[in-house]
């Protein structure tokens, strides 16, 4: 074994270059850049001409993530994935590493926002002696995120929503405290033009370090990750569970049933699922997926008999709305009946639970509809992909000590592989005599 290297450096080509060059200080923190254009082409140029799209249609996001559970630094990557290509695994074009979120989102932006604009400029991205346009389809970000890009109030506040001109109010509950509530349907639409010349001044602190690149209305969808399973099927079961606003809580039989009924379900998930179900009343230590699957999948079973009828169908009428919503081929007939069921769902939300109820999460599923129609079923812009991705970070840094530093020589030991393009026509033949059993039709048998 002479011919090994005797260190895992020289095997993975660490970079001996000093990588404190590659950082940069921006924002109260750390930034580095690792490039759009750069992963774009790489990315790219693994891809044979035949498989190569027209255009180059792309989706980002942001979202903190701390760095590790002992620390108290937190990474805010920009990640994008290739949206009209089979392999949709996100890239990262940079990283910004602070003890809180960036402080200026225009100093955040700015280097993966003018790669953008410098690639349109010339015209597409260059492959293979071609230029291929590139689109951005659309920007994915939970609710704070999404303020922090648009550069506009929180959703605490009460011109919080970027599709419409709502105006929320302070509801002062005994036991919840104040919150800032959402109510009716039908509000006046914003606008991309509106949005892009900052009419609202309630709305907005300020122009969008985005504007240049992407509508800010029509192309920054409400995603379902954030929004539908963990902003509001956790808070209808937090409703009956815990005896939330001002629901009564299900006593102890019921809670039984239900628990009784996910471990039963727990022996027969199909393994497409990526979480077994587990007790509904642990539901606050539940992530998406499992919000996701009590939604779409088990809930008309689960919840029957145990939620009294009048809120099970409530809830059912939520399920099928999103399960409409969350498959192709919707007509235009459904999306229809999907917008007046959502406002008819938003509507008893609040004569079921109570004005409490009605927060930001609540009033944007009216949105939900829209951005469907525009981007495509809830799966193919939701921030399951880039929460994903956001473990990869933990595995690049050995220790807390400069981190965007290793990170950045994770990157160039990545960059030091070339993509592999699985060709999936290859021809599977049997070269000697087989005996273990029935072989499928089209695998031909060659041997001599």
């Amino acid at each position: 074994l002479n011919h090994l290297p005797k260190d895992t450096r020289t095997l993975l080509q660490t970079p001996t270059v000093v990588a404190n060059r590659y950082v940069q200080q921006l924002a109260g923190g750390e930034y580095l850049h690792s490039g759009l254009r750069s992963t774009l082409t790489k990315k790219l140029e693994s891809l044979p001409d035949g498989m190569l799209p027209e255009t180059v249609e792309i989706d980002f996001s942001t979202d903190g993530a701390q760095v590790h559970r002992n620390g108290i630094d937190r990474f805010w990557p920009i990640q994008y994935r290739i949206y009209n290509i089979a392999d949709k695994r996100p890239m990262i074009a940079g990283v910004f590493k602070g003890k809180n979120k960036p402080s200026d989102p225009f100093e955040f932006f700015a280097q993966f926002v003018q790669e953008i604009v410098d690639i349109r400029e010339e015209g597409g991205i260059l492959i293979h002696n071609r230029r291929l346009p590139l689109i951005i389809r659309c920007f994915i970000a939970d609710a704070p995120a999404r303020a922090f890009a648009l550069n506009h109030y929180g959703h605490i506040a009460s011109n919080a929503c970027s599709k419409c001109k709502v105006e929320g109010h302070r509801c002062d509950e005994p036991g919840f405290g104040s919150v800032m509530v959402f109510q009716g349907t039908g509000h006046p639409p914003r606008t991309d033009e509106e949005y892009r010349n900052i009419v609202d001044e309630d709305h907005h602190k300020g122009r969008s370090p985005l504007a240049p690149v992407v509508e800010l209305v029509t192309r920054v969808p409400f995603e379902s990750l954030h929004l539908v399973y963990v902003g509001n099927v956790k808070k209808v079961l937090s409703a009956h569970i815990r005896g939330k606003y001002g629901c009564r809580r299900l006593n102890a039989r019921k809670l039984d049933i239900l628990d009784s009924r996910m471990t039963f379900l727990k022996t027969h998930c199909p393994s497409e699922f990526n979480c077994r179900p587990n007790k509904l009343t642990m539901f606050h230590h539940f992530k998406g997926t499992e919000y996701r699957q009590l939604l779409l999948y088990t809930s008309p079973v689960i919840l029957q008999n145990v939620f009294s009828e009048e809120y099970y169908q409530h809830f059912l009428l939520f399920h099928c709305i999103m399960r409409l919503l969350s498959f192709e081929g919707t007509t235009e007939e459904m999306f229809a009946y999907c917008q007046e069921s959502i406002e008819s769902y938003v509507n008893m939300c609040e004569e079921l639970y109570g004005e409490q109820f009605m927060s930001y999460n609540v009033h944007a599923l009216l949105h939900v509809v829209s951005d469907v129609m525009q981007l495509g079923p809830l799966e193919t812009f939701s921030a399951f992909c880039y929460e994903n991705n956001m473990p990869t970070f933990r595995k690049y840094i050995r220790k807390l000590h400069l981190t965007l530093q290793q990170f950045y020589k994770r990157m160039c030991e990545l960059n030091d592989f070339t993509f592999a393009h699985v060709d999936d026509n290859v021809e599977i033949c049997v070269s000697k005599i087989h005996v273990e059993g029935p072989l499928p039709q089209d695998i031909p048998v060659r041997f001599c």
